[in-house]
């Protein structure tokens, strides 16, 4: 894989797409985008123009096929893509980390959701997957992000304060604790390339 790195262009398409998520994303629009880092993970076949053009995919040959099967199935160590090391990587912080993925096209009476393997919360009919620090086990980290990878598909590397409660699977959260979450956001996952990869937003301010 090579790393992609970008600058003010990769800003205003992450902007585009947080206009068009939930409230989550709403709140996630006020941070300080400009002051981040962006960046992107792509097969070392992908030329630096198809990197720097967020909104077309063919950036990888078979990624529906490929990458589904990676996902849902239980992928040997050295088969991690980057998204899912960054998740262990962070999940394995003391902080109270969380990760957290919008469902764009999700409800809470989906019938699907109704599964124990399937772990969420919910704001009004707003459904938010996620991951603790209990959840670093691939097969659960590749069903959440394929689980909640519709367009727009955004999600956060985040904490709670060591203080608050723990979120629940299925609990019911106030927009309180949306705004908290997406203001502690240390990464920002940003579906592109025709939702073939992502751009991945570090803030460097903290």
């Amino acid at each position: 894989m090579k790393e992609f790195h970008f600058g003010p262009e990769a800003i205003v398409y992450i902007r585009e797409q947080l206009a068009k998520g939930l409230t989550l994303a709403s709140y996630l629009l006020r941070l300080p985008l400009e002051e981040g880092v962006v960046r992107a993970y792509l097969p070392d076949t992908a030329s630096e123009e198809a990197a720097q053009n967020f909104r077309e995919g063919g950036v990888r040959e078979g990624i529906f096929l490929d990458e589904l099967a990676s996902y849902m199935a239980l992928p040997k160590e050295e088969e991690d893509d980057s998204l899912t090391t960054l998740i262990l990587e962070h999940l394995a912080k003391s902080d109270a980390p969380l990760v957290v993925f919008e469902d764009a096209a999700g409800s809470p009476e989906f019938p699907a959701w109704q599964s124990p393997k399937h772990q969420y919360f919910i704001f009004n009919s707003e459904v938010y997957h996620f991951l603790n620090p209990q959840d670093v086990d691939l097969r659960r980290i590749h069903r959440t992000i394929w689980t909640a990878h519709v367009y727009p598909f955004i999600g956060i590397l985040t904490s709670r304060s060591t203080a608050e409660q723990e979120i629940g699977d299925r609990q019911k959260v106030t927009a309180d604790t949306l705004e908290k979450l997406a203001n502690r956001t240390r990464h920002l996952v940003i579906g592109a390339y025709d939702l073939e990869g992502e751009l991945i937003w570090s803030r460097t301010d903290q």
